[in-house]
């Protein structure tokens, strides 16, 4: 009796395995080119979501952060910054984060040669002017270095947020 109910269990486990590895739909190359399409389209189009999930010190190290509240959005000429700062503040008032809706007063988009994008922006809101570089990968993986006179140079880790990445 207990033979039977272990060939049972063991049965029932590999049957169950057998069901959940079924093919995908699509290839894992076919999702590659969809994801660099949707990529390239959304750098052309000019609205970008950019999630950051992690900052570079500026003495070394990492640190974690959250996506959902550490994040570059970018419509056409306007830009909303939200990212935590870790580093030395070089005015009167201690700096904890970049945070500000303002312009794209200039924009400079360099295609890289492994299909990826280079792209300097200059944003602001009033007197307060940043720096911004970013490094997109066709997959949608971003580098973000931040610079201002007032701030530390510091770099962030992110992914580019769409529909369908």
């Amino acid at each position: 009796m207990k033979r039977i109910i272990y060939f049972f269990i063991a049965g029932t486990i590999i049957l169950s395995s057998c069901a959940s590895t079924g093919k995908t739909d699509i290839s894992r190359e076919m999702r590659k080119e969809l994801v660099k399409e949707d990529v390239k389209q959304t750098v052309e189009s000019q609205k970008m979501m950019i999630r950051m999930n992690r900052i570079h010190l500026k003495r070394g190290g990492t640190m974690q952060i959250v996506p959902e509240r550490n994040y570059i959005m970018i419509d056409g000429d306007l830009v909303r910054v939200n990212l935590a700062y870790i580093g030395r503040s070089y005015s009167i008032r201690p700096v904890a984060a970049i945070n500000f809706l303002g312009k794209v007063y200039s924009r400079e988009i360099e295609i890289t040669k492994k299909g990826g994008y280079n792209i300097s922006l200059e944003v602001g809101q009033g007197n307060e002017k940043f720096k911004i570089d970013m490094n997109i990968s066709n997959e949608g993986y971003v580098n973000i270095s931040v610079s201002n006179p007032m701030i530390d140079y510091i770099r962030y880790y992110g992914r580019l947020s769409s529909n369908n990445i």
